[in-house]
């Protein structure tokens, strides 16, 4: 090799060794004087559209089954000005997340965050489910169109193997507001709960072990919607559930 041809690599690497020294000075600088009086750093969660989507559409769903009904007037009252409450936060929350939306069509775990399947589906399941899309032009569309990059919802599944935890309760969310068929949303056993839980382990849950809810509540609620054809497993699922 001649000697001259190894000269831009040379100058190359020396130019980002001192790109690399100058950016970590300047972090460094940065989170230094984001300390406390008392020389601490204080953290804060970011703003989320996923949490965000998911407790619209708790909302909205608990709201239109009249989860606040009262017999008495007092109680009535009391439902009006609790619906009132939540349809005002429910809009508040709507126009937050649609000018959150990314510039590729999705939504984040984060307001910063990447766009994600997960993130992007729940969203549009809460717009869904209080049927306000048209509102925002495009929105919908743009959505769309990113989930159909990604794959769609079949891959997205397959990505995430065996582990439940996540795409269970975001595609049973997805049915509730009419995105997804029940027959997408994974099947979970939820009469498992009923045994002893030094079984957990050798039953291989198809949730980790701190989503424990999540197999109880979407695996009624997957139940409830679209029941095994297997008679016995439907009986003794029917079984399960009367017993809680």
């Amino acid at each position: 090799m001649h000697p001259s041809s190894a000269a831009p690599s040379s100058l190359s690497f020396h130019a980002d060794g001192e790109r690399l020294i100058a950016a970590y000075d300047a972090v460094r600088s940065e989170l230094l004087a984001e300390r406390t009086v008392g020389g601490h750093w204080v953290g804060e969660l970011a703003s989320s559209p996923f949490a965000t989507a998911a407790a619209v559409s708790a909302l909205v769903v608990a709201h239109g089954n009249g989860s606040l009904e009262a017999a008495s007037t007092e109680r009535t009252r009391l439902q009006d000005l609790l619906q009132g409450d939540l349809s005002e936060l429910i809009i508040e929350s709507l126009h937050w997340l649609a000018e959150r939306q990314n510039l590729d069509g999705g939504w984040g775990d984060t307001e910063r965050g990447r766009s994600n399947m997960a993130a992007t589906l729940l969203v549009q399941s809460a717009f869904r489910l209080t049927c306000v899309p048209a509102k925002y032009e495009g929105l919908t569309d743009r959505a769309d169109e990113f989930l159909a990059k990604q794959g769609g919802v079949a891959t997205w599944r397959k990505r995430f193997g065996r582990d439940k935890s996540l795409t269970a309760p975001v595609l049973a969310n997805a049915a509730l507001a009419g995105l997804v068929s029940w027959r997408q949303v994974p099947v979970l056993p939820f009469e498992y709960v009923g045994l002893p839980k030094s079984w957990y382990r050798r039953l291989q849950l198809p949730v980790v072990s701190y989503a424990i809810p999540v197999l109880v509540a979407v695996g009624q609620l997957k139940f409830h919607h679209d029941r095994p054809r297997n008679p016995l497993t439907r009986l003794m699922r029917l079984a399960s559930r009367k017993r809680r």
